[in-house]
């Protein structure tokens, strides 16, 4: 996963409290703005594996969303090795990637 500070000016820092996430170099909550929505984000190491979570909160992020998403989140390089969650995950409108470093 990139170095997350470089997203710094899209952070949440009320909602990375709440979610306890204390290492802004791979861990946060971001909010962006696509195509007038609002995309809500959470990066973090989940069980050794990096992890991108995404919404609009009323739909369901496309598949160029996660394209675009998994380029701020991951170099060139390393979105060879990304892949996404298998549907039937229970968050509504929610997509994921994940990364084995």
């Amino acid at each position: 996963m990139k170095d997350l500070r470089e997203l710094d000016k899209f952070r949440n820092p009320f909602a990375e409290l709440i979610f306890l996430l204390d290492n802004p170099r791979n861990s946060g909550v971001f909010k962006f703005l696509r195509n007038g929505a609002e995309m809500h984000v959470i990066a973090s190491i989940d069980g050794g594996r990096e992890h991108v979570s995404a919404s609009f909160g009323d739909k369901t992020p496309s598949e160029q969303d996660m394209e675009w998403l998994g380029k701020q989140f991951f170099s060139p390089e390393e979105l060879k090795a990304v892949y996404e969650a298998p549907s039937g995950m229970p968050e509504a409108h929610t997509r994921h990637l994940w990364r084995q470093p």
